[in-house]
């Protein structure tokens, strides 16, 4: 029995989130931030099968039971919806920052 899979896209505010965060690293080590972009982008793409799997994003400021989350690199939170056979990534967002502020 072969799986579904899902078209991934990642919206142009994820990665330049994502971007941030790896230069950010990269400033104490170019090696770790290449291992953390490298891991966030394994992360989503493992979404292309079973996006389900994740709980869903609970945020007073978000509706409810549309975005589901996924932790990466310990707190790390990829943000994304599913729709139309298709896993549309539009945060990454270091869980230890407001999310309101994002």
């Amino acid at each position: 029995m072969e799986l579904y899979k899902y078209n991934i896209v990642i919206s142009e505010d994820a990665l330049s989130m994502l971007d941030k965060h790896t230069q950010f690293l990269a400033k104490v080590n170019v090696n770790a931030a290449k291992k953390f972009a490298d891991q966030i982008l394994d992360d989503i793409d493992s979404l292309s099968t079973l996006p389900e799997r994740c709980p869903f994003y609970e945020n007073a400021f978000v509706p409810g039971n549309r975005y589901r989350m996924l932790v990466s690199c310990k707190r790390y939170l990829i943000i994304y919806e599913i729709s139309a056979g298709n896993v549309f990534v539009d945060f990454i967002i270091d869980s230890r920052q407001d999310a309101t502020k994002v």
